[in-house]
């Protein structure tokens, strides 16, 4: 018997490399134009790429490769300050900026990707992995993740060069297992 071994794809989940940083910002903003094609109000504005360049220094960009290619990124970050008073795990995992570039969407790539930082977190003894969001859209994809909601509120967003704003949002977390 013989096997078609290009029909299934090598996919790996690992921290980026230096040199890989400019593709992951490339992910954030074609997914950018893609939510301003559709018309989805949310990521109006990119991530600063100094903000992406930082976590990037920190070691906090992950990438999900399909075949060696980076088909989806997302950063694990500190909790933003204003959940800090309800973000009860030290050093808690944060969930943001998940990304499927554009010749991967479709493939439930997205919904991998966070089981393997779920898989990830786990392993190295965190409880839980938190997140935000401002859709309902959004939330409803990560209650089929298994996160649940723990507040909503409205959050002070603010990514210069552009101009701060308000935005409602859901605060989510995930326990791990």
């Amino acid at each position: 018997m013989t096997y078609n071994l290009a029909a299934t794809p090598r996919i790996c989940f690992r921290q980026l490399l230096t040199d890989e940083e400019e593709t992951g910002y490339g992910v954030i903003i074609e997914a950018v134009d893609w939510l301003r094609e559709k018309r989805i109000k949310m990521w109006e504005h990119p991530l600063p790429g100094s903000v992406y360049s930082k976590r990037q220094e920190s070691a906090q960009n992950y990438g999900l490769f399909v075949d060696g290619e980076l088909a989806v990124i997302a950063s694990l970050v500190s909790a933003p300050s204003s959940w800090t008073d309800l973000v009860v795990e030290e050093n808690a995992p944060w969930l943001s900026t998940l990304a499927t570039a554009r010749a991967f969407r479709g493939r439930q790539l997205g919904r991998r990707t966070v089981e393997e930082i779920c898989t990830h977190l786990e392993a190295r003894g965190h409880p839980a992995l938190y997140l935000d969001c401002g859709s309902p859209f959004l939330e409803a994809y990560y209650l089929s993740l298994g996160f649940a909601v723990v507040e909503v509120r409205v959050r002070r967003i603010n990514r210069p060069p552009v101009p701060a704003y308000d935005c409602e949002c859901t605060l989510m977390r995930r326990p791990l297992p």
